[in-house]
Formats: C-alpha cells, sequence, structure tokens
C-alpha cells in the first residue's frame, strides 16, 4: 500500500507541478507569449484575454487550466509587457501562479519592414495538495499526512527571440517568421525525493509563413517544436486562416497524438469604436490506446483588444 502511494504521489505531484511549467504551444494567439516571451511585440493594441480549458472529459478529474493575460504595447512600437496569472487543478494539486514578459523589437531593414524581437520572461507558482482527494484504506498513512501540502515552486525563468520578414500585402503576398525560446528551471525537491526535474532546460521552436490569399484573408502555416519534460521532442503542424474582418479558423496535429480545432469570431470590430472581442472555442481529440478513456479536451477564450489611437498605452 506504501509502495504504490508513493506511486500515485509522485507521478501526480509532478503532473500537478508541471501543469504551467512543463507546457507546449497556447492555442490561443494572445497566450503565445506565455512560451516565447518576444512574442509580446506582436500585438499594436492593449489586449487582455481570458482563458479556460478542461481536458479528457471523459475523467471524474479532468485537469482545468484557467488564464487571465495581458499585453501592453508601447507607443512607438519597439517595446511590449505581458502579464499572465494562471491556474491548474489536477487532482490532488491545486497551482496557482503568475508571470510577467518583457521585449524590445529592432528593426534589421532599411525600409523597418523586418525585425527580431528579443525578450525575457519570470515565472512563480504555488502549489497546494489535497490530502483529502484520496480514499485511503489507512487515513492515518503517515505517507499522506507528512506530504508538505503547500509549496512555491523556486522563479523559472525564460529567454527569447521571433524574427519576421514583414506584414504580407498584395504586393509582397508572402513573409517568413521563426523563434526559438528558452526556458531554465531551478531543480528542487520535496522531503520524500519525488519532486525533481530531469531536465533544468525546456526549449521551444517555430516557423512558419504568412501568406495573403486576399486582402481580407491570411494564411499562416507553422511549423511548431518543442522539448518538454521527459519526452522525446514534440513536432506539430498548425494551419491558421485569418479573415481580417470576420474571425480565423484554426486546425494543428502534433507528433503527441494530439489533433485541435478552433474557430474564432471578432465582434464590434466595424462598429468605429476603437475596440473589439475575439472570441474563440477549442476542442481536442486524441489519438492512442486510451483515447475513449480520456475523451476530448474543451476550451474557450474571451479578448478584449483596444487600439492605441483611442487613448490606450
Amino acid at each position: 500500500m506504501r509502495a504504490l502511494f508513493t506511486t500515485i504521489i509522485a507521478g501526480l505531484f509532478l503532473l500537478g507541478s508541471d501543469a504551467q511549467t512543463i507546457s507546449d504551444w497556447s492555442n490561443d494567439q494572445f497566450l503565445m507569449f506565455s512560451t516565447n516571451p518576444a512574442y509580446t511585440t506582436e500585438v499594436s493594441s492593449l489586449t487582455v484575454g481570458v482563458n479556460h480549458a478542461r481536458r479528457w472529459e471523459n475523467l471524474s478529474s479532468s485537469p482545468v487550466q484557467s488564464n487571465v493575460a495581458a499585453m501592453i504595447p508601447f507607443s512607438d512600437m519597439r517595446m511590449g509587457m505581458g502579464g499572465t496569472i494562471f491556474s491548474d487543478q489536477i487532482g490532488p494539486f491545486s497551482t496557482v501562479g503568475m508571470g510577467v514578459s518583457y521585449s524590445y523589437r529592432l528593426p534589421i531593414s532599411r525600409h523597418r519592414t523586418d525585425y527580431l524581437a528579443m525578450g525575457m520572461s519570470a515565472k512563480l507558482m504555488h502549489v497546494k495538495f489535497d490530502q483529502n482527494h484520496f480514499v485511503a484504506a489507512d487515513e492515518l498513512d503517515n505517507l499522506l499526512s507528512n506530504v508538505e501540502g503547500n509549496k512555491f515552486v523556486p522563479p523559472i525563468f525564460s529567454v527569447g527571440f521571433l524574427y519576421r520578414s514583414g506584414t504580407p500585402t498584395s504586393s509582397n503576398p508572402v513573409q517568413m517568421h521563426a523563434g526559438m525560446a528558452m526556458t531554465r528551471f531551478f531543480p528542487f525537491q520535496d522531503r520524500f525525493n519525488t519532486l525533481a526535474f530531469d531536465r533544468i532546460y525546456q526549449w521551444f521552436g517555430s516557423a512558419g509563413l504568412s501568406i495573403a490569399a486576399t486582402d481580407e484573408l491570411v494564411i499562416e502555416p507553422s511549423l511548431l517544436l518543442s522539448d518538454i519534460d521527459r519526452n522525446a521532442v514534440n513536432v506539430g503542424f498548425r494551419v491558421r486562416a485569418d479573415f481580417t474582418r470576420l474571425g480565423w479558423g484554426m486546425m494543428q496535429y502534433s507528433k503527441a497524438g494530439f489533433l485541435v480545432t478552433q474557430l474564432g469570431a471578432r465582434v464590434g470590430q466595424n462598429w468605429g469604436r476603437g475596440y473589439h472581442l475575439e472570441i474563440s472555442g477549442t476542442n481536442s481529440w486524441h489519438f492512442g490506446p486510451i483515447s475513449n478513456q480520456l475523451g476530448s479536451s474543451l476550451g474557450f477564450s474571451v479578448a478584449y483588444i483596444r487600439s492605441l489611437d483611442q487613448g490606450a498605452f
């Protein structure tokens, strides 16, 4: 019994504490800076967004994740700042944390169309363990009673860069982009030696094209790479079709066995008020031997976008 509980606690504690720490590329565009801080220069307007997702709906205690994020561009468009507050609930573990990001954009062409953005970020998390989530044969089992119920994870730091050759137009319909980010963890352990990172570095890479199919439609195929946790390199291919006045559609397949679809709409963009809402819904299917037991994952996001010329930063 004691050995079984040691295994369960070790596995869940790693999963719970790594939910935000060991993460992959976000499905939501306004949260991309949480993986690569250089993306904070991608927005030209004040952006505030809320994201909520539930994974593996067939599980009685399926993981739940929520994010509140904001990005603030500066008036000269050279710098950007971002911040996020997040929470995860995975089994007996609750994680709450916050992160801040900063990036600077450096034009690298005479016409200021090409640019290289460089960013850095810091993240702090608190993990809480609820032993009442377990139903133990022995309620006085010392293994459970001695688990440290509250713990701050040491700060996590990231650096990243993002290159864009420009914005696609009818005269220059194809532009490219590429990015890379590296995250540094500070290893730590709990009293039972069950929590430890066997990789103190985690990296993310991306590359793709922005293609102006029409004046209103931009298609963006991207290759996403990540080296996370104890897994081999995960490869994902994402295609996003963005209709300027209406919204967007996205589809992504990854080597880890997930197919993601997303539909988004822009509300109020043409009302002349200088702001609008972006609303999206996401569904993810897992392909594997236990896919029926896990079920699909659902998420939704709402973002408020306010243009700079309407009194924003």
